[in-house]
């Protein structure tokens, strides 16, 4: 037989996917605990002086301005600290924001 190249997921991460979906359907508690720590790191950016846009989500939008730094920040944070965060660069927002 020969190789055969497939993009699905695994059954066991889609059967983990779905029992993820329906546990938080039924619980607000992990939805709040995000909510609430997502307040606490949003305040606490904000007394440090990290310029922000402001936001209601759990969405931490802090600027950086500058593309190579936007990429370095969490490249460092995930390296050192084991801390995931997106960076998002031009196109997906205007240029030095």
């Amino acid at each position: 037989p020969g190789f055969i190249f497939t993009t699905a997921i695994p059954p066991p991460v889609a059967s983990a996917a779905l029992a993820s979906i329906r546990h938080l359907k039924e619980s607000n508690e992990e939805r709040i605990k995000m909510h609430t720590n997502a307040k606490i790191l949003q305040a606490r950016l904000r007394q440090m002086g990290f310029p922000m846009l402001s936001t209601v989500s759990h969405v931490t939008p802090v600027l950086v301005g500058d593309p190579i730094k936007c990429k370095q920040a969490p490249d460092k944070l995930l390296n050192e600290y084991g801390i995931y965060v997106q960076p998002l660069n031009f196109p997906t927002v205007p240029r030095y924001t």
